[in-house]
């Protein structure tokens, strides 16, 4: 039920098409999005990017030997400077509340981060410098967190979901050998709905 409904909401928020997101052009089929009301002070975008991150989360299934007991809390971490603020929390409680507790929390720094010894099931990465993206993978990369961000090159730099507003508009990547090495699976109808790219080095997108 959760993957339907996750489903026509991206379905909805994509639509369906052809196009060019930057230097990818998008083939007959793979999504185009929908443009977003005004948004001046990138509030709506914000808030559609915190529903975008809870409902791709039933499209993954996490690596066996990463897998919590249900008797931990689901645990997801903001990354950098929050954009989501209480949106986040909302969203995750009515998709989550009744299975499994989820724990959100926002670390300001990847030095922060490293001091922080839960275990960590999704991280958004809300990071600006390049450098610093780069480090906060690699310390994810070998601890089967999903790794979220909204950066130019984010998923070419080894991020392994890239959500970006272009023209006005959403539009979400997958890094799949990312995602594949560390150890996930992702649902093919998922992967039918993004664009996706592969690591470079460079991280350009």
């Amino acid at each position: 039920m959760k993957e339907i409904a996750g489903l026509l909401f991206l379905s909805v928020l994509l639509g369906i098409g052809t196009g060019a997101c930057g230097d990818e052009t998008l083939s007959a089929g793979t999504p185009q999005t929908l443009p977003l009301e005004p948004d001046v002070d990138g509030t709506k975008t914000d808030d559609l990017k915190a529903e975008f991150l809870v409902k791709l989360l039933p499209f993954f299934t996490f690596p066996e030997k990463f897998c919590a007991a249900a008797s931990r809390p689901l645990t997801v971490v903001v990354l950098g400077t929050d954009p989501f603020g209480a949106k986040l929390d909302g969203a995750m409680g009515r998709i989550c509340s009744g299975e499994r507790e989820v724990r959100i929390t926002r670390i300001s720094s990847v030095r922060s981060m490293c001091e922080f010894n839960e275990p960590v099931d999704v991280a958004f990465i809300a990071l600006t410098d390049k450098d610093q993206i780069c480090q906060a993978l690699e310390l994810f990369s070998k601890c089967g967190t999903l790794t979220v961000g909204d950066t130019d090159g984010f998923c070419r730099a080894g991020g392994m979901v890239g959500l970006r507003k272009s023209s006005n508009r959403i539009r979400f990547a997958i890094n799949r050998q990312a995602a594949e090495q560390a150890g996930f699976k992702i649902s093919s109808k998922l992967l039918a709905l993004a664009v996706l790219v592969e690591t470079d080095s460079r991280g350009e997108e």
